[in-house]
């Protein structure tokens, strides 16, 4: 078994032992319910049982209703790092979820409720991170972000500020005031298969790091909303229809 293959089985040790609550699907707020490890070299691959969270435009495969009907939707990201027994060197790996409040609020001994932090983001402080050091591996840093509407867990939470000293829990900055955060891309996907960007838009490829494709809508009052238009052309050799 490689070292990597090690570090990875501990890691997903690591995640479902903070997650202790169990899976919802009957009753309650429907959020985004997927996951993904971020390697260092940035690469992202999925969670053992759980539906990478690679696609948020087309999102039927990775939604759940929540079973408890007070949660509010969450996401997580939990900061790894592991240490190279040959090197010496550190890296930091980042495992993500998205879910509902019931699955993601157990921390370690803590519980965070969207009830003390509506529409907030938590920095769990540093003497409250589980302590998981097998095979070389650190939690260094977990911040978990509610939001109150339906499939409003899109968004990962900001990696936390480096800090000196500072160890308590913080909520984040409440952002929401201003206008809604949306993503802002568009595709064109062709009778291929294959997706292009569209001229002067972002292109709708990667929402595990939305920092690229998201906008803060000017007015206070908007939704934010998804549109898919089908156009029909026709070869005019052969003429046989496609669809784009």
């Amino acid at each position: 078994m490689t070292v990597r293959t090690i570090l990875f089985l501990a890691l997903v040790a690591a995640i479902n032992s903070l997650l202790n609550g169990k899976q919802t699907t009957t009753a309650g707020k429907q959020c985004y319910n997927c996951g993904y490890r971020k390697n260092p070299n940035g690469e992202l691959e999925a969670l053992p049982d759980l539906a990478e969270c690679n696609d948020f435009a087309t999102p039927d495969d990775i939604t759940t209703t929540c079973s408890n009907d007070g949660d509010c939707c969450a996401s997580l990201e939990e900061y790894f790092i592991t240490i190279d027994e040959t090197t010496g060197e550190n890296s930091t790996v980042i495992i993500g979820r998205h879910g509902c409040e019931t699955d993601l609020s157990h921390i370690g001994e803590q519980t965070v409720l969207c009830s003390e932090h509506t529409d907030q983001c938590v920095n769990i402080e540093h003497a409250s991170l589980p302590n998981h050091q097998d095979n070389n591996v650190t939690v260094s840093d977990i911040e978990i972000c509610f939001c109150s509407g339906d499939r409003c867990n899109a968004d990962d939470p900001i990696p936390p500020e480096p800090t000196s000293g500072d160890t308590t829990t913080t909520p984040s900055a409440d952002t929401t005031k201003a206008g809604k955060q949306c993503y802002n891309c568009g595709y064109r996907q062709l009778p291929s298969g294959e997706q292009e960007a569209l001229p002067d838009l972002a292109f709708c490829d990667d929402f595990a790091t939305p920092e690229d494709i998201t906008t803060t809508c000017s007015n206070d009052g908007d939704c934010c909303a998804s549109l898919e238009e089908y156009f029909i052309t026709i070869d005019e050799t052969t003429g046989e229809n496609s669809t784009v």
